[in-house]
């Protein structure tokens, strides 16, 4: 008999909780007065690194695992910085990832869905007159959906958020950006019983096209 399922302690905070809380955040950074705001629009890789959910149907064959592709990704960000070198922003980022499962002779893929939505902070530690360096750290929700969750539960799951990047100024308002993202937290589906606890470590690499204002 396996584990009774958990209750998803994320499942009632919606990825647009974060979102919400996150523009508020930004919106009294910017109502400041001397804060400087972007508006970014960006694109990249999502790849996740690290199994969400194993079942053994037979013991006398290998495990079936469940694990999403590694695929495109896009979103946006709004970033106030408050200071030189302290920023706070909100994201959301969407992935068309579908979710994998194999137990080495089998193998599909299902239709999946990753959202992304994240509040943090940032801090410049280096900078030069065209480029500078950032590193950020925040919170926020990870949430998976379509068919291949049909029958799922605890698709959503709070994230810590790390990552570095850098900005490169064009001129005038224009600035590209690149950012490596790591988010960190723990999945656990269930259906009818616990497929068990991973550990996830899921990254996103990105290139944004921001505006100052």
């Amino acid at each position: 008999m396996g584990r009774p399922t958990r209750p998803n302690r994320a499942r009632s905070i919606r990825p647009w909780t974060v979102i919400v809380l996150a523009l508020a955040l930004v919106t009294m950074g910017a109502e400041s007065g001397a804060a400087q705001v972007e508006l970014s629009a960006f694109g990249g890789l999502y790849v996740p690194t690290a199994t969400l959910g194993e079942a053994q149907r037979d013991p006398a064959t290998r495990a079936l695992t469940w694990q999403h592709a590694t695929s495109s990704s896009f979103g946006g960000r709004l970033t106030v910085w408050l200071a030189e070198r302290l920023g706070v922003e909100g994201t959301v980022a969407y992935s068309p990832s579908d979710l994998q499962r194999t137990d080495g002779a089998f193998f599909d893929e299902l239709d999946g869905h990753i959202l992304l939505a994240t509040t943090r902070g940032l801090w410049r530690f280096a900078r030069s007159s065209s480029i500078d360096w950032h590193l950020l750290g925040g919170v926020g929700l990870v949430s998976r959906s379509g068919s291949a969750y049909d029958r799922f539960e605890g698709t959503t799951d709070a994230a810590a958020v790390l990552g570095i990047g850098l900005r490169v100024r064009l001129g005038g308002h224009v600035t590209l950006r690149y950012d490596v993202e790591d988010y960190l937290y723990s999945a656990e589906l269930a259906f009818r019983e616990s497929l068990g606890s991973h550990f996830q470590n899921d990254i996103v690499i990105s290139q944004a096209l921001s505006l100052e204002f």
